[in-house]
């Protein structure tokens, strides 16, 4: 394992009664409802007992730091894990979900005029009246937060805990692709994601893992 690579496990928050709802969260500073909670319970412990396990036994890594982005989202779903291994939860912003301006709180369907839940959303859907943060924008910002904390620890392994929306643009940062690339995985609440930074290159070790799900109590 080269010193001069990162490790990122980049997670999805647990389920709040607006993701159950199929409403836009956006910036909305939403809390995680009970199934959420027990989610990221679940997590924590799968975490510890089984995926990270795996990770040293590979590359020879253990989590060194957990980073969440300000909504209290993100933030409940890595206190659990945090916790567990002794670790200080680190705040980045420009990891949050896109501000979906005035379509917050709305069904994402109607809001989206989508009937498919892999279609995505892309700059054209949205009319400048409804405050809606601009694609480009939004991708550069994760973008600037995911760069910031590869650079600041090289050799380490490091948890986030982000958001659907975010995933979806990291995915297609770590892959070159355009901005609107329709998504070829469905991010669930609490899927797992690994992914190394080395030598300038992205590589995605493990992309929508959600083992964990499947025998969730």
């Amino acid at each position: 394992m080269s010193r001069h690579s990162t490790d990122l496990l980049i997670i999805r928050h647990g389920e709040t009664d607006w993701n159950a709802l199929q409403r836009l969260q956006g910036w909305s500073d939403i809390s995680l409802n009970e199934i959420g909670t027990n989610q990221a319970v679940h997590l924590s412990n799968y975490l510890q007992e089984q995926y990270l396990e795996k990770i040293y036994s590979e590359r020879g890594l253990k989590p060194t730091r957990i980073y969440a982005s300000d909504l209290q989202r993100a933030i409940q779903t890595a206190t659990p894990l945090a916790n567990k291994l002794s670790i200080e939860i680190n705040i980045e912003p420009n990891l949050r979900e896109r501000n979906y301006g005035k379509l917050e709180g709305k069904n994402w369907r109607e809001a989206l005029g989508h009937q498919d839940k892999q279609q995505q959303v892309t700059p054209k859907d949205f009319a400048s009246d409804l405050e809606v943060e601009n694609l480009d924008i939004f991708s550069k910002r994760i973008q600037l937060g995911l760069n910031g904390i590869v650079e600041r620890y090289p050799g380490e392994l490091v948890v986030i805990i982000s958001h659907g929306g975010t995933l979806d643009m990291m995915w297609r940062y770590f892959r070159g692709l355009s901005l609107d690339a329709q998504r070829e995985v469905l991010q669930r609440n609490t899927t797992i994601n690994h992914v190394c930074f080395n030598d300038g290159l992205w590589q995605l070790l493990d992309w929508g893992h959600k083992a964990h799900l499947e025998i969730e109590a």
